[in-house]
């Protein structure tokens, strides 16, 4: 999927990639899994990439052809990353089936480290293009739904305690500074710079969707949905330790 995403010839992919969030609501077990394990694998931050007209060719995802191929307009609701969270994979986890539940949740953890990597691959430059917008209840919106702000340029929503400690971090893992400057024999070297933007794309992406989760956690009323979202945050604390990744450190 990878390599078709960034052929110039990507965008007839487009439309073959919607079936998709239906496909998670389908009525047998079977797949609504294999579904959430598809949109788990996809390279979302490619697809917006594409669909907002920033493709690797010049820009084509505002073309009439693309627009075409999408039935003359974007998907409704917001970017498609921003869908497969609210539509697809986010509604799973209240799913009556554990199998489908845990499908779901382990599409969210994979899809960190997915996006993450193709995000990469673009350079920092694209990547802080490509980094979808968060995700936030609308206050207009009487049913909870919710709405996409803004872009890249809005802060992830940190508390102060974790602003702080990032920048500690930071400044710990510089090389001019900190425990890593000493050069004593017990001080670990520090993390390379591909090592450290990794590690800052990740944080980014997980700070979205920890507060996607725990603020459906907080005002749902469903026991199974709440159920879900415990079990989405621990399976991501445990593939990314909160030691590590600060954005975890307040679950």
């Amino acid at each position: 999927m990878p390599p078709l995403l960034l052929w110039q010839h990507t965008p007839p992919l487009l439309p073959l990639l919607q079936p998709l969030l239906t496909a998670a609501a389908h009525p047998y077990w079977l797949v609504r899994v294999e579904a959430c394990a598809l949109l788990g694998a996809l390279p979302l931050a490619h697809v917006d990439h594409l669909q907002r007209g920033d493709g690797p060719h010049g820009g084509v995802g505002d073309s009439p052809r693309v627009l075409g191929a999408l039935g003359g307009k974007p998907p409704a609701g917001g970017s498609f990353s921003h869908l497969v969270l609210t539509s697809a994979l986010l509604p799973r986890l209240a799913d009556a089936d554990a199998r489908v539940r845990s499908a779901a949740c382990a599409a969210l953890v994979r899809l960190v480290s997915v996006g993450l990597l193709l995000g990469d691959l673009l350079g920092v430059c694209g990547a802080s293009q490509l980094l979808p917008g968060y995700l936030l209840p609308s206050p207009t919106r009487l049913d909870g739904c919710w709405s996409e702000v803004g872009g890249a340029a809005l802060a992830p929503p940190y508390d102060a305690l974790v602003a702080r400690l990032r920048e500690q971090q930071r400044r710990t893992s510089s090389p001019r500074g900190g425990a890593s400057a000493t050069g004593g024999a017990d001080s670990a070297p520090p993390p390379d710079a591909l090592e450290l933007l990794r590690r800052q794309h990740v944080d980014d992406s997980l700070s979205r969707l920890v507060h996607l989760l725990t603020t459906t956690l907080f005002t749902t009323t469903n026991k199974i949905m709440k159920g879900g979202c415990v079990q989405a945050l621990s399976e991501l604390a445990h593939a990314y330790p909160p030691v590590l990744y600060l954005s975890l450190i307040h679950i």
